[in-house]
């Protein structure tokens, strides 16, 4: 069986508007809700093995906070296409991610990632900042997942997580 998490980058910053957008940062909330998904991931033993992740500043900050709660930390890759592309590069990364490796992790965008939701598993969901969805196929090779006929298991959003545990 492989799993396949899905996630939206942590809340980012619109204080500095002369940033170019692939280079905000993640705002207090941001750096707040990061570690916290990390943690709601080892908790549920669904911390990835393998990351790939959008370039830019607040997705590669949405990682680096989960990082600390780990057990383990993944094999990461830097994927252009999670920022300048489409869907499609997204769905090529789930082809690609090594077979030895039974969970994996896209960590992107908006609206890119509901696609990506919609195109894998058919869930018209949406995706707030630091939401992970949990995607299933019982398959041995990541080349051989169907568009479409991922079963979503899961969904949850720092919000819940708070309420859950206040």
């Amino acid at each position: 069986m492989k799993t396949l998490l899905i996630m939206r980058h942590a809340k980012s910053s619109w204080e500095d508007e002369d940033l170019d957008d692939i280079e905000r940062p993640l705002n207090d909330r941001g750096r707040k809700d990061a570690p916290l998904m990390g943690e709601v991931l080892q908790r549920f033993k669904t911390a990835p093995g393998v990351a790939v992740c959008s370039p830019a500043v607040r997705t590669r900050q949405t990682l680096d906070g989960m990082l600390d709660n780990w057990e383990e930390t993944p094999l990461v890759r830097w994927e252009d296409g999670f920022y300048y592309g489409g869907v499609e590069d997204y769905v090529q990364a789930v082809a690609n991610l090594p077979d030895n490796m039974d969970i994996g992790l896209l960590l992107g965008h908006n609206p890119l990632v509901e696609s990506v939701m919609r195109k894998l598993c058919g869930a018209d969901v949406k995706m707030k900042t630091a939401s992970v969805a949990a995607i299933e196929w019982e398959i041995n090779r990541w080349s051989t997942v169907v568009e479409g006929n991922g079963v979503l298991q899961w969904l949850i959003a720092p919000k819940l997580v708070k309420k859950a545990c206040s």
